[in-house]
């Protein structure tokens, strides 16, 4: 990450003004260094309440920090530890809370809770780093080679080789590697001395995938009237004589109970001879089937059939569509992933 042209005294002045114009106006906040280093970077906060109850919480100033560095941080010791950064994005957000470790960046991610005096304050500030990455580096799991790295980790149990993974992934080894270094930075996957891939976060990285992927963006989507329904729809499907994947709701239902699916969602080459094939009417609005023409084939690989003969994608596939749908899609998605933590051995392949 390309660090920001300010020093740490002025990142603590800038994160001191931040906190305090968040927090009631009967509140007191200080930020001093520690007499004993003077270091900007190893400095305490001071919090007063309205009833005169006083807390001091240790303060750690770094100018960029990346998600895999957060867990070298010290643990939080008794009266509490915030990180003063220039940018934090989700994944670093959600480390620094799993471990108590209370935040602020300059764009105003804001986390600080006490109990005594009681104070909770929690901001949303840029979801984007205004202080990029070097071009050189992967900024994004976007596009169709990233998409099938991802694919791969989240479907294949670790330990393998980058060059395993490339292989099983139909792409570069230098793809992998940049996807890897990239992964590895955001403490999605650990790897080892010399390269390989140890562990992989899948849900974590299912999540932090479908900031990128859209399922009605990133893939072509046409939406359809069937007359007589979904059930109609998947009834007719296995005799239609044309590939297509089910995904989202219907697919999750495999797996986990779900509410009836009021829309179908499906993956074919060739949506227009589906349509045709099976009657539906292309419409813009009153859609219950939507066929999508996939961005990459990755979304076909590792599909199942069941006794009916529909096919559906895989359970990674259909977590990540429907975390970027819309309505209930990414509280199903949720529910599709805690059965998939407790599940690997139903999907997940060595």
């Amino acid at each position: 990450m390309r660090k920001p042209d300010f020093s740490e005294s002025e990142l603590l002045q800038r994160v001191e003004s931040l906190i305090r114009s968040r927090m009631p106006g009967d509140w007191r906040l200080e930020i001093r260094p520690r007499p004993e280093t003077g270091e900007a970077a190893d400095s305490r906060l001071f919090l007063a309440g309205p009833d005169g109850s006083r807390r001091e919480l240790s303060l750690i100033a770094k100018l960029s920090i990346q998600p895999r560095q957060i867990r070298a941080l010290p643990a939080a010791p008794r009266g509490g530890l915030l990180l003063a950064t220039s940018y934090l994005n989700a994944r670093a957000r959600e480390l620094l809370r799993d471990a108590g470790i209370n935040y602020c960046d300059l764009t105003g991610n804001l986390w600080l809770r006490s109990d005594r005096p009681a104070l909770l304050l929690d901001k949303d500030g840029a979801a984007r780093n205004p202080w990029p990455e070097e071009a050189r580096d992967l900024k994004g799991l976007r596009g169709s080679r990233a998409a099938r790295v991802v694919r791969g980790l989240c479907d294949f149990r670790a330990p393998y080789s980058l060059s395993e993974l490339a292989s099983r992934c139909q792409v570069s080894l230098a793809t992998v590697f940049r996807v890897a270094r990239y992964l590895e930075a955001e403490a999605l996957l650990e790897r080892k001395e010399r390269g390989g891939i140890l562990r992989v976060d899948w849900p974590a990285l299912l999540r932090r995938w479908s900031e990128d992927y859209r399922l009605l963006e990133t893939n072509r989507a046409t939406g359809y009237l069937d007359p007589r329904g979904t059930r109609n729809f998947t009834g007719n499907l296995p005799r239609s004589d044309t590939f297509c994947a089910l995904t989202g709701s219907l697919a999750a239902s495999r797996y986990v109970q779900a509410a009836p699916a009021r829309l179908a969602v499906a993956y074919t080459r060739t949506p227009s001879l589906l349509a045709g094939r099976l009657d539906l009417t292309e419409t813009d609005a009153g859609a219950n089937v939507v066929l999508l023409e996939p961005f990459d084939p990755v979304v076909f690989d590792r599909t199942t059939t069941d006794e009916d003969g529909l096919t559906f994608v895989a359970p990674s596939q259909i977590a990540v569509d429907l975390l970027t749908s819309p309505g209930r899609g990414p509280s199903e998605a949720e529910v599709l992933l805690a059965w998939m933590q407790r599940n690997e051995d139903d999907w997940r392949q060595t």
